[in-house]
């Protein structure tokens, strides 16, 4: 499954999926802040949040999911 999303201001963007332990560091795709991944282990109803720079203690919601 691919996820974007879009922080111009991030250095640094991971993606949490579920109750799995580690994160997925994304790569920034185009310089205009859009960053991208495919994940293989997350598919449609995978709860997941976004980790942006270094804060492994502030977990963002998908600000595009309507769930």
């Amino acid at each position: 499954m691919e996820f974007r999303v879009w922080a111009p201001f991030a250095k640094r963007v991971r993606l949490v999926i579920g109750d799995k332990e580690g994160d997925v560091e994304y790569e920034l795709v185009e310089h205009d802040g859009w960053w991208q991944r495919d994940v293989e282990e997350a598919g449609p109803g995978s709860d997941y949040w976004y980790l942006l720079d270094d804060n492994d203690e502030q977990r963002l919601p998908d600000p595009r999911s309507p769930w």
